[in-house]
């Protein structure tokens, strides 16, 4: 009888355990859940949602200086050495969510113009005006000076 007495004993430890192992399993997809849900969704936060490109450009000359009045991108006519010239542009935030903006120069253009604001968050139906400024100074050559303004739009994360 003590082989019977073993399999009792060993059937009420299995009923025990039965109920924490479950438990257990439940514990370990939830967690798994989460942590993929949260990997996503902050990865999904380290691309832009929305990005714009702005081509921009301006003619450095000894003889003249004159304006663009187009409305297309950042164009800033022609500049005589030792002066400047400048355009502004709003960014709004349509969106129902705070938007962190980026604003990077690519090309020639960068080494005569600053802008106003290089990074901001903005908060829902915000809007923020940027003055680009682009300066001439003795030692820059005659020429035209060309580029691109990239605008990136990325979610904010905000924490549940």
């Amino acid at each position: 009888m003590p082989n019977g007495e073993n399999k009792i004993k060993n059937s009420k430890r299995i009923t025990k355990i039965r109920p924490l192992l479950f438990i257990s399993l439940v514990v370990l997809v939830l967690s798994l859940a989460f942590t993929i849900r949260t990997f996503i969704e902050i990865n999904s936060y380290s691309k832009p949602f929305e990005s714009e490109t702005l081509e921009a450009e301006v003619t450095i000359a000894y003889d003249r200086i004159g304006f663009d009045v187009s409305s297309d991108g950042l164009r800033f006519g022609k500049v005589v050495p030792n002066s400047f010239a400048e355009k502004n542009t709003v960014i709004t935030n349509n969106n129902a969510f705070p938007v962190y903006i980026k604003i990077t120069c690519e090309g020639a253009i960068c080494e005569l113009m600053n802008s106003s604001l290089q990074e901001a968050v903005l908060l829902p139906r915000e809007t923020v005006s940027v003055r680009f400024v682009v300066e001439a100074k003795e030692e820059h050559e005659k020429g035209e000076y060309a580029g691109r303004i990239r605008v990136e739009y990325y979610k904010v994360f905000e924490p549940r």
